[in-house]
């Protein structure tokens, strides 16, 4: 009839197919699908969102989209269910929509980026930290779509007792979500999310009472902050703090140089 979505799903990698008979499909012409995880997938349809949690054996639509206000033309998700749609304005179809979902395309929100203006994207794909390219219109774009990659970029200040109870600052990207923050292996014995860009920690107890070196790791949802040297925390111990090289390191900017 060419006016019912159609959706098959295999279980042996494309050997053999069997078609979903969700009612969820009736009415709907499907234009683009993404399946980051073994059964989380999300299907695109003029202005329709479907989402699936088995694989895509039944379906079930999202109530956060409204028919005929976007033309949805693709959509891509990652595999902590983050995903991101992008299309046309329904009213108007001279500007470029993106939509992002954190919870598998169950719900939708806008997203207000300015360099969607005058673009008709047509295809989407995100890497698992959120970085998205679109192209559309001979023209390309790339710019995080939804969520912002976390990542660590100082930390104030950058050392402290090995006992514990430095209060720290710790500055960086996509810290809205962030779940814990680890000193190591130990997570902070409390912190708070002041800003995206801002978190406020007390340090843990060092299990090395000597001192020493310790990632700081912001965790969130969408992933965990990469570690560096330069974006640690270190442990100084009475020793180390009176030992004639740790002046030299701190006049050096080299936290690698600090040792007991």
């Amino acid at each position: 009839t060419g006016d019912n979505g159609v959706a098959l799903y295999s279980t042996n990698g494309g050997v053999t197919w069997t078609a979903s008979n969700s009612q969820a499909l009736r009415g709907l012409a499907l234009v683009s699908v993404s399946c980051p995880a073994s059964s989380g997938c999300v299907a695109l349809g003029p202005g329709t969102s479907l989402n699936s949690t088995n694989g895509g054996v039944t379906w079930t639509a999202s109530n956060s989209l409204t028919p005929g206000e976007v033309e949805l033309a693709s959509t891509s998700c990652t595999s902590t269910g983050n995903c991101v749609a992008v299309g046309a304005d329904g009213a108007t179809g001279d500007n470029g929509v993106a939509l992002y979902s954190t919870n598998g395309g169950v719900t939708w929100t806008a997203s207000n980026s300015q360099a969607l203006r005058g673009l008709a994207p047509v295809s989407v794909s995100c890497t698992s930290l959120g970085q998205c390219e679109f192209v559309g219109d001979s023209r390309y774009r790339s710019e995080i779509l939804g969520t912002t990659p976390v990542s660590v970029t100082s930390i104030a200040p950058w050392e402290g007792s090995p006992s514990g109870g430095t209060r720290v600052i710790i500055t960086g990207s996509g810290f809205s979500s962030a779940t814990a923050v680890d000193f190591g292996s130990t997570p902070a014995v409390s912190f708070t999310v002041i800003s995206d860009s801002e978190i406020q920690a007390l340090t843990p107890g060092s299990t090395n009472m000597s001192g020493g070196l310790s990632n700081v790791t912001v965790i969130t949802p969408e992933g965990s902050s990469v570690t560096s040297p330069e974006n640690s925390f270190i442990y100084l111990s009475a020793h180390t703090r009176t030992h004639p090289s740790y002046l030299i390191c701190v006049s050096q900017i080299d936290v690698l140089c600090v040792s007991s």
